[in-house]
């Protein structure tokens, strides 16, 4: 392994224990009571979890005002997962985080060197 591989292990590393600290308590966190409500407690189609019917909907759709199939098929997956456990959705959250920090630390390295 040569110096740049260990120096990037070593700053994807760093950025993932750091997001960990910082977010790694959310799973014993509540619904905040933002959102919630139209996206995920009062919202039919995301409480029937991932099925056809869901899917469909979810792609054509424009409840909350917004398209955005990714969005709900994510919640209905999270769903089926956690049920209203509110600490599961944050955990899925905080993986994409991970996943977005570390993309883009790539990116903006190979962009400049």
């Amino acid at each position: 392994m040569n110096a740049a591989h260990c120096r990037d292990l070593t700053i994807g590393t760093s950025l993932l224990v750091l997001i960990l600290v910082v977010y790694g308590q959310v799973w014993d966190f509540g619904f905040i009571r933002f959102d919630e409500e139209t996206y995920i407690l009062g919202n039919v189609h995301v409480r029937m979890g991932l099925t056809w019917e869901g899917v469909r909907w979810a792609f054509v759709s424009t409840e909350a005002g917004f398209w955005h199939p990714l969005t709900w098929l994510s919640l209905m997956l999270d769903y089926e997962l956690y049920g209203l456990r509110a600490g599961g959705y944050h955990v899925t959250n905080v993986l994409f985080h991970i996943l977005n920090t570390l993309i883009l630390y790539w990116v903006l390295f190979r962009m400049t060197g």
